[in-house]
């Protein structure tokens, strides 16, 4: 009897949190130059070993996942494989793009662009993970037999679609930022699936 009280007042609380979050907490959504959502804006980095913050985190809600924004689109990382002819398991480097941020300091899964081609990858789990991989695109994008006896840094990806986006690639500039006062996070006036996924955020810790 007492284990059913604890837990529906724990419902409770999370229900009243839940309608606190969607009513009265603010957010910074991200807007191309063509009025395109992009997402939430979650932070600010430097690819160059500067101060100048040149890319930016944003939490698409629709994918659940995080973007790193660098100009006009997402940022471009070198792929690696752990077989021969870049096939197998696909890896980037886990430190990112530079010293302003690290792929498993992301809160969520990260989209990428593989450098030399269209094709975009998802971090699988953030992780980083010590090994020798087997080949790469060298920069002129040839495939080529990695020749390095150090392990690596690396983090596991998986392709994802490009249909699959809630946006158009790339991004006309300038980026836009707008500040939601409140908990309609995309201004489309309703309390959707944006707007239920940053209660859960604000609920479950991740954001304060």
């Amino acid at each position: 009897m007492q284990q059913k009280l604890v837990i529906k007042i724990f419902v409770l609380a999370f229900l009243v949190c839940l309608f606190w979050a969607t009513s009265g907490f603010s957010e910074i959504s991200v807007y191309d130059a063509n009025d395109q959502y992009i997402g939430v804006y979650l932070a600010s980095f430097n690819s160059n070993g500067t101060f100048t913050k040149n890319v930016i985190e944003v939490f698409n809600p629709s994918l659940g996942n995080s973007l790193f924004i660098q100009k006009e689109n997402i940022v471009e990382e070198e792929i690696f494989f752990d077989s021969n002819g870049c096939t197998g398991k696909a890896y980037v480097i886990g430190s990112g793009f530079g010293s302003g941020a690290t792929y498993c300091d992301a809160m969520f899964a990260v989209i990428i662009k593989d450098k030399c081609q269209d094709k975009y990858y998802v971090t699988i789990n953030n992780d980083i993970t010590s090994i020798i991989p087997n080949s790469r695109a060298d920069w002129e994008c040839q495939c080529q037999q990695y020749t390095g006896t150090s392990e690596l840094s690396l983090s596991e990806v998986s392709e994802i679609s490009k249909a699959s986006f809630p946006f158009t690639l790339p991004f006309a500039l300038p980026l836009k930022l707008q500040y939601s006062a409140g908990g309609d996070i995309n201004g489309d006036g309703n309390i959707g699936l944006e707007e239920a996924v940053n209660a859960l955020q604000v609920t479950s810790g991740i954001k304060n």
